[in-house]
């Protein structure tokens, strides 16, 4: 689910609905991921995506233009998973690797650069992520080590690194703590740590980190 959009498979058949619910593709789909303006899925180990492509987020090659049916995601890659943020779509793929597509104005695709791009491409720095997740302009991905790395835009200490600077290249949340999982949302970012103990980091202004205010490092939820 997104905020205005609800996406589901039943019988082999996409259906969204921001309303009433209407078909959208067949196909064995799984892993849908939904932004405010698109939407990505993996069919097998094929990416596609539909929806607004104003700054390449489909991965098409291309950016403009909105797409009612999934399309697929160029550069004949596998996927395991995508993710999306408000205009960037990032993937995992079998071998381990991260890429990403789309705006790049915050460095949220991490790769050295704030240059917009059409087609995906490889996360930069060489960490090895099995699963990422995406914010609208920030994106963290956990290691097999339970480390989390960050990159994008960090004007809240959403990154997690003790600094408010964005990042074009993954940086590690600075902490001891091994994480099972991680999640990013509007400004801030939560894990769960090896322990079952939740911690978060950024934006606290109105109490979504549960630690009590702000913070550009992990800390730990409190009363739990």
């Amino acid at each position: 689910a997104g905020a205005s959009t609800t996406c589901g498979v039943d019988a082999g058949q996409l259906w969204c609905w921001d309303g009433a619910a209407s078909p959208i593709s067949s196909g064995s789909y799984d892993e849908i991921a939904i932004g405010p303006g698109h939407r990505c899925a993996v069919e097998g180990s094929n990416g596609f995506c539909w929806g607004s492509n104003t700054n390449g987020q489909l991965g098409l090659n291309v950016a403009g233009g909105t797409y009612a049916t999934p399309q697929p995601v160029s550069g004949g890659f596998d996927f395991d998973a995508i993710v999306v943020g408000d205009a960037h779509s990032c993937g995992t793929t079998p071998s381990g690797a991260s890429l990403c597509w789309g705006d790049n104005s915050s460095g949220q695709l991490g790769d050295g650069t704030q240059i917009q791009r059409v087609t995906p491409i490889l996360l930069s720095g060489g960490v090895s992520l099995g699963r990422l997740t995406a914010g609208p302009n920030h994106t963290c991905g956990l290691t097999t080590n339970g480390g989390v790395f960050c990159w994008g835009n960090n004007a809240t200490g959403q990154l997690g690194n003790a600094s408010t600077a964005l990042s074009t290249t993954p940086v590690p949340a600075m902490s001891a703590v091994a994480y099972i999982s991680v999640t990013a949302g509007d400004g801030f970012t939560c894990a769960l740590s090896a322990d079952g103990d939740p911690y978060c980091w950024g934006d606290g202004g109105s109490g979504q980190l549960g630690t009590g205010g702000s913070s550009t490092l992990p800390r730990p939820v409190l009363g739990l």
